[in-house]
């Protein structure tokens, strides 16, 4: 039902393999696995943990994180955008002040009533 590489490799090598992940998709399910050899028994206990709700639950907040950051990568930009556009616009119409002012100063200082 299961994969038995992990059972042979313990019961050769006599080393425990303790919170090993692995998943089933056949099943649909995700095990934590502890895998311990009982040395005087020359058995081998296995105690499996269902984690599949907790697998599922990690997985849904990663997209959730994933779409944030997104959606915050994207008001970062049009914030950029709106930001430039303003800047534009504010440099255009002082550039357009500047000529203006220019003349009219250049108007009166040739009038001459002011000295």
């Amino acid at each position: 039902i299961i994969q038995d590489d992990i059972f042979k490799e313990v019961k050769k090598t006599k080393t425990d393999v303790v919170f090993h992940n692995v998943h089933y998709p056949e099943y649909e399910i995700s095990l934590l696995q502890n895998i311990i050899h009982i040395e005087n028994e020359d058995a081998i206990l296995a105690i499996m943990t269902d984690i599949t709700a907790e697998e599922k639950s990690r997985k849904e907040l990663i997209k959730i994180k994933e779409n944030t950051l997104e959606a915050a990568q994207n008001v970062i930009d049009k914030q950029m955008r709106v930001a430039q556009e303003i800047a534009g616009l504010l440099g255009e119409t002082t550039a357009e002040t500047k000529v203006v002012l220019t003349k009219l100063k250049q108007l009166v200082l040739e009038d001459g009533d002011f000295q």
